[in-house]
């Protein structure tokens, strides 16, 4: 069995798991089940998370029988919980306004439990908040979390009958094995549960804007754009769209929406508005590196050279904050993940990828960053745009490579704090604009 499938053999296996459930469940031969293609990526992410698997950052499966997965989301389960053990480590301050914020979103809730029902059957249009900052007023919060509270354990029988028909549709054994214990119970013990529900039979809802995350974390959004043959929109949510044609993840999301909008790279764009705009912490004379993917001790060397200059010769505090997932290193310099008050604080910020999703983030504050890139032919973009954005990190001097990053690094740790965010404004100008002068979705579809 391949490691990693083509996205041909994904679109196979896609449809057999279809029919599986199908036959196990007694569904119309032609059920369409899926929408939006969130059961390609689920298998996506199961194979990157096989024991072989040379994927990267993914944390790979070591006894998973025990697991029950509920919805499609939860294959990443590991990961997630991996992001929230970062919150243990947040000063008192963090540790505060993450409470504050948390009883924000209760009250929202209680208000969405009594009001949301009726708000859905006036409107032809929802904006998920997948695809949107999710405390806008008009954003549809995730409806299986409000309305759904079963979560079933796992069916033995159920799954015997699953696991046959696997088999007999011609999955590989191994697959099989995995899909037996992992595919959620959204779509095999609660499937009538779901398709049932009366939040997922709301009549007269046309068009849907979300993510394919967003699919993959509401089962209860997903039964009812099926229900209703929405049309699915997609936004992005992350960062490295539109720069790589051929990432096979990219095409499936892309491929399982009627339409797709992207933030200042695609053919389609949108003001990316899963970031907040406004009260940010104050801005210190600090620095932070931001690393996209696993590093190793080779590959970390650069990272750990410019620490010491930048401690040595400029006294100035310096963190580098790793992937999660990656390795362990014993320099004190080096942290595992980075929260959004530190990542705002920083007079200064360099990532080592213009795909780096807090890229974004970093826009809004309008405060210098760097990004450290040797390498500008990995990035096929499909989409003008998408070119444009590259082209307009060179211009402004964002992007910069090995022999110039001490330079640019001076450059901007030389200014006091206040003073290099009003010079990041004007020699950003033109990259900031073509990011944040996109439409906003909301006045898109007119909510």
């Amino acid at each position: 069995m391949k490691t990693f499938p083509t996205t041909q053999e994904i679109d196979q296996m896609a449809e057999k798991l279809r029919m599986a459930v199908v036959e196990t469940l007694s569904l119309s031969e032609s059920a369409k089940v899926f929408v939006g293609n969130e059961e390609k990526l689920f298998l996506m992410a199961l194979f990157q998370k096989l024991p072989d698997s040379s994927h990267k950052t993914s944390i790979k499966f070591d006894r998973y029988k025990h697991l029950t997965n509920f919805k499609m989301m939860d294959i990443g389960s590991d990961e997630i919980t991996n992001r929230s053990a970062i919150k243990k480590r947040q000063n008192l301050r963090e540790k505060s306004r993450q409470l504050l914020i948390s009883t924000r979103g209760f009250l929202i809730k209680i208000k969405n439990y009594i009001f949301l029902s009726r708000k859905l059957k006036n409107t032809s249009t929802i904006i998920h908040y997948a695809g949107h900052l999710r405390y806008g007023a008009f954003v549809t919060p995730n409806l299986t979390d409000l309305y759904f509270g079963a979560k079933a354990t796992k069916d033995k029988s159920l799954r015997g009958k699953f696991n046959h028909n696997l088999k007999k549709i011609g999955l590989e054994p191994q697959v099989v094995e995995y899909l037996t214990h992992l595919f959620p119970t959204s779509h095999l013990e609660l499937y009538f549960n779901f398709s049932k529900h009366r939040i997922s039979h709301l009549k007269g809802i046309s068009s849907v804007v979300t993510s394919i995350a967003g699919i993959m974390d509401d089962p209860l959004l997903s039964f009812l754009v099926n229900n209703n043959n929405s049309k699915l929109i997609y936004v992005q949510h992350g960062g490295g769209y539109g720069l790589n044609k051929n990432h096979v993840a990219y095409q499936i999301e892309e491929a399982g929406a009627d339409l797709m909008y992207f933030w200042g790279t695609g053919d389609h764009n949108v003001y990316p508005t899963r970031y907040r705009k406004e009260y940010f912490s104050s801005i210190k004379s600090e620095m932070l590196v931001v690393l996209s993917d696993s590093k190793n001790e080779h590959t970390m060397d650069p990272f750990i050279r410019l620490a010491e200059i930048v401690i040595n010769e400029k006294h100035i505090s310096f963190k580098i904050a790793a992937h999660p997932n990656g390795p362990k290193f014993n320099q004190k310099i080096i942290q595992y993940g980075v929260g959004y008050q530190q990542h705002e604080r920083a007079q200064l910020v360099v990532y080592d990828s213009a795909a780096q999703s807090l890229i974004y983030a970093r826009v809004f504050t309008k405060r210098p960053f760097l990004i450290l890139e040797e390498d500008l032919k990995k990035y096929v973009c499909q989409s003008p745009n998408g070119i444009k954005f590259i082209s307009l990190l060179v211009e402004t001097k964002i992007l910069v490579s090995n022999e110039n990053i001490e330079e640019r690094l001076s450059y901007w740790m030389n200014f006091s704090p206040e003073e290099a965010q009003t010079q990041f404004e004007l020699e950003a100008k033109p990259f900031l604009e073509h990011v944040l002068n996109q439409t906003k979705i909301q006045d898109i579809f007119q909510v």
